[in-house]
């Protein structure tokens, strides 16, 4: 042992352990949609477990897929929890108040994708057909 441990290294060795320490808290707040770290924390209880989330990157996915369930869970997101992500987003588009539109959006989304699914499959097989 080198003997004593001065305040200066106390201190030193305090600030490396609190740097850690807060290493380890964002690494373990990183949103499941982007990999990266969370900015505006949206936390949801699912199974026993909160589960947290970047509040804007959730509110843009919700927008863009008009998918009304837990990215993770598949769980439908209860209004509340909508209300409660419009109010820490504060856009002017309330995913709360467009419930309708979003799910007409996300039934003709998936419409676009069985049928985009559809058509390369038929022109696989010709295609398949044609050449092989």
């Amino acid at each position: 042992s080198r003997g004593p441990e001065t305040r200066s290294t106390y201190k030193r060795n305090q600030a490396i352990k609190n740097a850690v320490l807060k290493i380890q808290e964002i690494v373990k707040n990183i949103d499941p949609i982007t990999r990266k770290v969370i900015r505006f924390n949206f936390g949801l209880y699912r199974n026993g477990v909160f589960l947290y989330y970047d509040a804007k990157v959730l509110h843009k996915y919700i927008c863009a897929t008009g998918d009304l369930r837990d990215p993770i869970t598949r769980s439908e997101y209860k209004l509340h929890e909508l209300m409660r992500l419009d109010r820490i987003v504060n856009r002017k588009f309330k995913i709360s108040e467009n419930i309708n539109y979003l799910k007409n959006a996300f039934i003709i989304e998936q419409e676009r994708v069985l049928l985009r699914n559809h058509l390369f499959e038929e022109y696989t097989n010709l295609f398949t057909t044609l050449f092989y």
